[in-house]
């Protein structure tokens, strides 16, 4: 993109359609990059994929993560999420929910394949605006919960809302997951949508495999292609949601998990076709729309009009561009893993 067409863009002066047809193009185009046209080829490519991560930190650009999501205002996250705040995918299984009633129903799918339990110790890992944190304490009062984030706004979100509702078996913990040592063990560890952030499963899975009780479980939901694993890297203009929104993330494949599991067994595993996490983006999108006057104000507290309007069109961007990234081909590329490991 021209550097004057790149200013329409942050001006919102771009058309809507012509943005989505920019975004299948480069959806295409991922594809074929990460696509070897033998099969050989194609294995052998995953299995240096493999090796290179176990070479990794366990994360990387972690700021970066951090200011592109993490520490924006959570008021912005009221305005466009649902009820739950639940930063990750939703579960649409009848196509014609709410967002809050996908909200919902991802989280009552958390809890049974998870099998969470009165009672247990729970480890969240990437506990985001606390949709899951908060629904945790309020179903399973006898549980003691502790979340991990990355961001000091989340935690005093997340405990504000505990005390509001008089939950006390909450404790949040803000580290950087290639610093987070623990002495407790935990009978489920429960990690949502953050394993796209990390590089190193091998060294992680080994950290959680330490933090786990005998017989415990690990669940993990993470967003990923039905075969191909890449990193994300901003090689150009046409890198954009790398550059501005996933700085150091990895796209896994379906069974990229499943050859790290020298600390963990798995003993199952489900899929959802990208169309579930197109809706959730769709319904993002469209509250992003209704609410951008608020937006707009809020995001001028701390810079210019332009700047402002230009932080509305990256956000409502990136949530069109989750829209069609994930609904490509009717959401048969790019979906949402869940799995169930135990210790082993």
């Amino acid at each position: 993109m021209t550097s004057w067409l790149y200013k329409l863009f942050e001006q919102d002066k771009i058309p809507e359609w012509v943005i989505r047809k920019v975004i299948i193009t480069n959806s295409k185009r991922v594809l074929a990059e990460n696509t070897q046209s033998k099969l050989q080829d194609q294995h052998q490519k995953k299995m240096d994929f493999i090796q290179e991560l176990k070479q990794m930190p366990i994360a990387i650009h972690t700021d970066d993560a951090n200011q592109q999501h993490y520490m924006v205002d959570s008021e912005f996250f009221h305005l466009t999420l649902g009820k739950h705040l639940k930063y990750s995918c939703s579960y649409y299984p009848n196509g014609d929910e709410s967002l809050d009633e996908a909200e919902e129903k991802m989280l009552n799918l958390y809890f049974e394949r998870a099998d969470l339990q009165d009672g247990q110790d729970i480890l969240e890992l990437g506990c985001g605006w606390g949709s899951l944190t908060l629904a945790m304490a309020r179903r399973l009062p006898k549980a003691t919960i502790i979340g991990i984030s990355n961001s000091s706004s989340q935690k005093q979100w997340i405990l504000h809302q505990a005390e509001k509702e008089n939950l006390q078996n909450i404790e949040i913990i803000t580290v950087d997951m290639n610093d987070l040592h623990l002495q407790q063990q935990f009978d489920r560890v429960i990690s949502i949508e953050m394993f796209e952030h990390m590089k190193n499963y091998q060294k992680l899975l080994h950290n959680i495999s330490q933090w786990m009780k005998a017989g415990a479980f690990l669940f993990i939901h993470i967003f990923s292609h039905k075969s191909l694993c890449y990193h994300y890297e901003s090689k150009g203009e046409e890198d954009w949601m790398a550059k501005n929104f996933f700085s150091g993330g990895t796209m896994p494949s379906h069974d990229l998990l499943l050859y790290f599991q020298e600390h963990v067994t798995l003993i199952n595993q489900w899929q959802l076709d990208g169309t579930h996490y197109g809706k959730t983006s769709r319904d993002w999108g469209a509250k992003i729309h209704q609410h951008k006057e608020e937006i707009l104000r809020l995001f001028s507290q701390n810079q210019s009009p332009q700047e402002a309007l230009k932080q509305w069109v990256y956000w409502k961007t990136f949530y069109l561009s989750c829209e069609e990234f994930f609904n490509y081909r009717n959401g048969t590329e790019w979906g949402v893993s869940h799995y169930l490991f135990e210790k082993k």
